[in-house]
């Protein structure tokens, strides 16, 4: 949990690094993971042998709605959601 929830990538992620809405998108963060995968599951390492394991369904659901981009300048991972 701690390693995927890093509050500095939060803040990074908000205008001008306001704490208060870099909390919440933490929060809407890890309540997306817990509708996703389940309270079971939702605080494993988001790998096929953490929270993707045995479930080959929400593997393909969490594939067809989230693409890894190319890493972007600072060499970060870049994530694009498809929210339709």
């Amino acid at each position: 949990v701690a390693a995927e929830s890093d509050p500095a990538r939060f803040l990074r992620a908000v205008d001008n690094y306001d704490p208060e809405a870099a909390a919440k998108l933490m929060a809407l963060y890890w309540e997306k993971r817990v509708e996703i995968f389940g309270q079971d599951r939702a605080f494993l390492p988001m790998t096929l042998c953490g929270a993707l394991r045995d479930d080959l369904d929400t593997a393909f659901a969490f594939q067809n709605r989230f693409r890894i981009l190319p890493q972007d300048n600072h060499g970060r991972t870049v994530l694009c959601v498809d929210r339709t």
